[in-house]
């Protein structure tokens, strides 16, 4: 699963005060620890290396394409049926 790296960055954050506050764990550098962490969670490409993102990687990833989508004024999106093609509803 590609996950963005600011997100795994907050998470690694959050996790680390979460675990200093509820006195599991001490450190004198937080920020360092955090960084250690986000390192843990995902590569560089945002790719899970660990626990269950690593296991369900190649499931979670999918494959790369585009989607195409009607909306109305409200900017919902409006159903077509499967496999109907492009112009036909």
């Amino acid at each position: 699963m590609l996950l963005s790296r600011d997100y795994v960055g907050y998470m690694a954050k959050e996790i680390v005060k979460r675990l200093v506050a509820a006195k599991m764990i001490e450190t004198k550098d937080v920020e360092k620890l955090s960084q250690q962490v986000r390192q843990v969670m995902a590569d560089d490409n945002g790719r899970g290396l660990a626990g269950m993102e690593k296991q369900m990687d190649a499931v979670l990833r999918g494959e790369p394409g585009e989607r195409l989508v009607e909306r109305d004024a409200h900017k919902n999106e409006i159903p077509h049926p499967p496999n109907a093609p492009n112009g036909l509803l």
